[in-house]
């Protein structure tokens, strides 16, 4: 599952000039300071140490302009990014996932059932989830979980035919715990 990100030089943005770069996550922290130094957001000193913020003179201006801040303007991930999100936060994620080895769909779905990444991510690391396979709806997800779970068989026979799945599975996927993650899948996370 890849997470690329694009920066920019916010700076220079608000001068009216893109300067920024794809990178993909996770990175190492050399990669993110050749980013940098590529964005003109830092520079590699005379011992070849990193540091962050750059100078640079404006001869239209006839003074020095300072960058240090960014913004990600554009991502491909399989969920939200906003424009200031931490970059090491971002990277984390992106090596825990790396780590999961996880479908991308069950992945988002996770994504649609939980309301932070820490969450998601714990909902993985935990298997705190079910993938309900041949499922061509929620109506279908409802009479399977009433068959496994063993709530069928609390159900007289001579009402089970009345039942409305569909609505029961309405329900179910209401509540917020179930999601669609691709055709004739669904997953379900425990909460």
């Amino acid at each position: 599952m890849e997470i690329n990100i694009y920066v920019a030089n916010l700076g220079k943005y608000n001068e009216g000039e893109l300067v920024g770069d794809w990178i993909s996550l996770p990175a190492t922290q050399d990669e993110l300071n050749e980013l940098f130094v590529k964005i003109k957001l830092g520079y590699f000193d005379e011992d070849g140490e990193y540091q962050h913020g750059f100078t640079e003179f404006d001869p239209q201006y006839g003074h020095d302009f300072f960058y240090e801040e960014f913004a990600i303007h554009d991502y491909e991930a399989p969920f939200k990014i906003n424009e200031y999100d931490s970059i090491d936060k971002l990277n984390e994620y992106a090596e825990a996932l790396v780590n999961a080895d996880i479908d991308e769909d069950v992945f988002e779905a996770i994504c649609d059932c939980t309301s932070t990444m820490e969450e998601a991510l714990e909902v993985i690391s935990n298997e705190d989830y079910r993938i309900w396979d041949e499922c061509n709806d929620m109506s279908d997800v409802a009479y399977y979980y009433y068959e496994e779970t063993g709530l069928m068989t609390e159900i007289p026979s001579a009402i089970q035919n009345y039942i409305d799945w569909d609505a029961v599975g309405r329900d179910m996927e209401i509540e917020g715990n179930y999601a669609r993650a691709g055709h004739k899948v669904y997953v379900e996370v425990f909460r």
